[in-house]
């Protein structure tokens, strides 16, 4: 059911952005598929030892999610686009980004991530 489907992406998006603002490393990359492509043809490996010593270094991250929107693509794919406000003691930025995703045994994962210019159309 299409409905269930958008809430567990919901759901992921949300587990996602509360895992890093709370800095819980493995609960963040757990949310990444083991196919994860990262931007800039890193391995996984490296940018998952990149992203544990970001989300460890000192100080309150804050992370913010809205306008966000979801769609499927049939079968075991969605899209979810989003506006994200990430802040921390010296640093406040907004962007909007979008994830691809795959549904797997263990739910919806993110499988590739990007920066959008601006919501979708």
């Amino acid at each position: 059911d299409a409905a269930a489907e958008v809430a567990a992406i919901r759901q992921l998006v949300e587990r996602w952005r509360a895992a890093w603002s709370d800095q819980r490393v493995e609960d963040y990359l757990d949310c990444y598929a083991d196919d994860f492509r990262p931007a800039g043809g890193r391995s996984r490996r490296a940018w998952a030892r990149e992203r544990r010593q970001r989300l460890l270094a000192p100080g309150s991250i804050d992370v913010e999610v809205t306008s966000l929107a979801v769609e499927l693509r049939g079968g075991d794919r969605a899209r979810a686009y989003f506006h994200q406000r990430y802040r921390t003691e010296t640093l406040n930025r907004g962007t909007w980004k979008s994830f691809d995703l795959v549904r797997g045994p263990d739910g919806w994962k993110i499988q590739r991530e990007q920066i959008e210019n601006g919501p979708p159309s």
